[in-house]
């Protein structure tokens, strides 16, 4: 019997301490992580994307960042002239600048262009809505108890100004963070907002290339478990 009751407290130990998750069991998981990833590689790449990078060529050539909002329109519109079926800028543009902005705003509109935002989280900050773009048609399943920890939960947001984030076919939020020790693992892909639901950046820009009619996230008692977008 003290046998028995030695294993099941250590069974309860081992499972509390997981459960808890203080942080060496948190760095060991990261780690572990870090570890499968490195073993599985970078997967074969599709070719179908391509990062339009601002380096110290780019700046070296045009001047140092924030650039001129014409200049950014007509870069957005080579991207595009040159076959690309969707462009995702992760840049916002929150102050007014004038003609610029008309400038910009007359480049991308219309066109496959999905622009950021950023969520706030802070009470203080609390906005109506994030900007003028439909929410996603996210249908959700699973116990209702399930649903509050398969999002975090925003109570604000700073966009660019309206008449560029009209412009924009799309438009998705730039929110990450690091772990502890600086390290990116995860990016949340949807963020509820006064009862709606948000897409990330690059969620957006999937939703604007394949013109995603349906959508369905999953949640079990751990939270997200699966986003299922049209078939796949």
């Amino acid at each position: 019997m003290r046998a028995i009751a030695a294993g099941s407290i250590a069974v309860l130990m081992v499972l509390s301490i997981f459960l808890v998750r203080p942080p060496p069991v948190v760095n060991l998981d990261s780690k572990a992580c870090d570890l499968l990833a490195l073993w599985a590689g970078p997967g074969k790449q599709s070719g179908q994307v391509a990062i339009v990078e601002i380096d110290e060529k780019s700046l070296s050539r045009f001047g140092r960042w924030p650039w001129p909002r014409d200049l950014v329109g007509r870069l957005s519109r080579n991207i595009l002239d040159r076959g690309a079926a969707t462009v995702a800028l992760d840049i916002l543009f929150p102050q007014q600048e004038g003609a610029n902005d008309a400038a910009l705003a007359n480049a991308i509109a219309g066109k496959p262009v999905v622009l950021g935002y950023t969520l706030s989280f802070d009470a203080a900050d609390a906005a109506p809505a994030p900007c003028p773009v439909p929410s996603l048609p996210l249908a959700l399943a699973g116990p209702i108890e399930s649903m509050g920890a398969a999002f975090f939960h925003a109570t604000g947001a700073v966009c660019s100004v309206p008449a560029i984030s009209a412009a924009a076919t799309g438009s998705g939020f730039l929110n990450a963070a690091p772990d502890r020790d600086g390290a990116m693992r995860r990016v949340p892909m949807v963020i509820e907002f006064g009862s709606r639901y948000y897409p990330s950046l690059a969620l957006a820009a999937v939703d604007r290339y394949r013109h995603i009619s349906t959508m369905q996230l999953t949640a079990d008692a751990y939270g997200a478990r699966r986003l299922r977008l049209d078939s796949r």
